[in-house]
Parts: C-alpha cells; structure tokens; sequence
C-alpha cells in the first residue's frame, strides 16, 4: 500500500524493564485517507561517551534519571 509519511513522533517507554522506541508515522494514502502507522517495541540502542573524571557507575545513574523523568537535561 503506497503511502506517504507527512509527519512523525518518536517516544520511548520503559517495557518490561528495557527502554523501547515508539515511532508513529502520519500520513495519506493515495486515495487521500488519514493513516497513523505505529511501530512499537523498538529497542533503544545508544553510546555514550564518559567523561574524564566520572565513572561509567556515575554516568549509568544520571542516564536512568534521565530516562525515569527525574532530570530533563544531562548536563
């Protein structure tokens, strides 16, 4: 089914205990009906670089409270 991607929104949410991507995808179809495509259950890969000075421990802890919504920033 052809279909054309207008505007999309990523999410992630804690699934049993791992951090999984949402990505939902709105768009048309070609015969001009409203779509909402949601891909769910995508697991979260990334790096992170640890500073000199800190500890991966450190740096683990100020993820998860990122993660939790405890902090908003990782500065």
């Amino acid at each position: 089914i052809p279909f054309i991607d207008i505007e999309n929104k990523g999410s992630t949410k804690r699934i049993n205990r791992m951090f999984r991507y949402i990505l939902r995808l709105y768009g048309r179809l070609i015969n001009y009906q409203k779509v909402l495509v949601t891909l769910i259950d995508i697991q979260v890969f990334f790096d992170i670089l640890v500073s000199d000075g800190k500890t991966p421990d450190e740096c683990e802890e100020k993820v998860n409270k990122f993660f939790s919504g405890i902090v908003k920033s990782l500065k």
